[in-house]
C-alpha cells in the first residue's frame, strides 16, 4: 500500500494530484492508518487474545507505563540515533572538497539497493522480537534462549543472501544509473562494500532490535549505537574526511566499519543470556 501510493501520489497517477515529496508523506500516513485499522480487523479473530480496540489503546494501566517508558524510550532513542547517524554519514560525503554532489548521488542509489537487499534482514530482526519474546514472556527461558541462536543464525543466512542479492543486481543498478563517471565509480566501490556490509546490518538488527528487545534489554542496544555510531564512525568519518582528506571511497569504506566494530559487545552481551528475562506481567491494576 505504501508503495503503490507513493507512486499515485508522487507522479500523479490515475488522476490524483502530482504532489511530489509532499505525496510521500500522504502515503506513509494513509498505509500506516490501514496498517492500524487492518491489525484491529485481525485482533478480533485472535482467540484468547487481547482485542485491540481505541478504548484498550487509551485505557491506562501505571505499571505497564512505567515499563513502557523504561524499556521503550530507550528503544526510540536507539532507532533516532541510528538513523541520524546515517544522514551524518551522507552530510560527511556530500561536503568533501570537489566531490561532493558525485558521492551523494552515489550513496543514494546505493541506499535503495541496500534497503531492498536488507528487507530479509529486517523481516528477521523483527521476527525474532515476536517470537524470542513470546517465548520468555511463557516463562520458558531456555526454550527462549534456544530461539534466540536461531535467529542469530537466520540472521547470517538472511545477511548473506541480502549480500548476494547486491552483488546480483549490481550490473543492472550500473546500466540504468544515468551519472556521471566519477560518480559511476563511486557507486561501484559501494555497491561492493554493501555485499558484506549487509551481513553486519542483518545480525545487529536481529540481536540489538529482536532478541535483546524482546527481554526488555534496550538500553544496550542505545548506548551501543551511541558509543559505536557516534563517539566512533562519525567523528571517524570526519577526520578522515576533512583533517586526512581521504578520497570518497576510503572515508566510506570507513563509515561501513561501524556494523562491525560493535560485534564483540554484541556478541559478548548475547553469549552472557542476561537478556533472556520475562518481562511480562500478570497483574495490571
Amino acid at each position: 500500500m505504501n508503495v503503490g501510493l507513493n507512486a499515485v501520489f508522487i507522479f500523479g497517477l490515475f488522476g490524483a494530484p502530482k504532489l511530489g515529496v509532499v505525496g510521500v508523506a500522504i502515503a506513509t500516513t494513509i498505509s500506516r492508518f490501514l496498517q492500524l485499522v487492518g491489525c484491529i480487523i485481525v485482533s478480533e479473530f485472535m482467540k484468547p487474545g487481547v482485542k485491540l480496540t481505541f478504548l484498550t489503546m487509551f485505557k491506562r494501566y501505571p505499571l505497564v507505563e512505567h515499563d513502557f517508558i523504561t524499556m521503550a524510550l530507550p528503544a526510540i532513542g536507539n532507532d533516532l540515533a541510528w538513523a541520524l547517524a546515517f544522514s551524518a554519514y551522507s552530510a560527511i560525503l556530500g561536503h568533501m572538497e570537489n566531490v561532493g554532489d558525485d558521492a551523494v548521488a552515489a550513496y543514494s542509489i546505493v541506499n535503495v539497493v541496500r534497503n531492498l537487499g536488507t528487507v530479509l534482514c529486517y523481516g528477521i530482526g523483527s521476527a525474532s522480537g515476536i517470537i524470542v519474546g513470546q517465548i520468555l514472556g511463557e516463562g520458558n527461558r531456555e526454550e527462549g534462549i534456544a530461539a534466540g541462536h536461531l535467529c542469530l543464525r537466520l540472521s547470517v543466512i538472511t545477511g548473506i543472501i541480502g549480500g548476494i542479492f547486491v552483488l546480483l543486481i549490481t550490473p543492472i543498478v550500473l546500466k540504468v544509473a544515468d551519472l556521471t563517471p566519477t560518480a559511476m565509480d563511486y557507486l561501484k566501490f559501494m555497491l561492493l562494500v554493501n555485499t558484506y556490509y549487509i551481513c553486519g546490518t542483518s545480525v545487529n538488527t536481529c540481536l540489538i532490535a529482536g532478541v535483546f528487545r524482546a527481554g526488555g534489554d534496550s538500553k544496550f542496544g542505545f548506548w551501543c549505537d551511541i558509543i559505536d555510531m557516534w563517539v566512533y564512525a562519525v567523528p571517524l568519518g570526519l577526520f578522515a574526511a576533512f583533517v586526512l582528506k581521504l578520497p570518497v571511497k576510503w572515508v566510506y569504506f570507513l563509515l561501513c566499519t561501524d556494523e562491525f566494530v560493535k560485534w564483540p559487545w554484541v556478541f559478548k552481551n548475547f553469549y552472557s543470556h542476561k537478556w533472556a528475562k520475562n518481562i511480562t506481567r500478570d497483574n495490571i491494576e
